[in-house]
């Protein structure tokens, strides 16, 4: 099924880009956290480790691109890159975005 697939994914996805051994919980936010099948699918890829959604820490799911967005608004503000070039294959770090006023 895609809830299988979709958990899957993040798993071999985790396990090959994080140190997972090093992990004891999972936070889960967005659509999928409501989902119960990808919720059951990560409980069993992840069986060694706790699954919670961001309710679990007063952050409704559906919050996560509003959220993301305020951190980004954040570190341009404070002068913080907000790139990670590792990830994006960018050359260095810089801080994201303008201000329009």
């Amino acid at each position: 099924s895609l809830s299988l697939f979709t958990a899957r994914s993040v798993a071999v996805n985790c396990k090959h880009f994080l140190p997972i051994q090093n992990v004891e919980e999972i936070i889960v936010s967005g659509g999928g956290a409501y989902n119960r099948a990808v919720m059951k699918s990560l409980e069993k890829e992840f069986s060694l480790v706790s699954i919670v959604t961001s309710d679990t820490f007063g952050i409704d799911p559906h919050m996560k691109e509003a959220l993301g967005f305020a951190v980004l608004g954040a570190a341009y503000l404070k002068g913080i890159p907000g790139n990670s070039p590792s990830v994006t294959g960018a050359s260095r770090p810089v801080v994201l975005g303008k201000l329009t006023v």
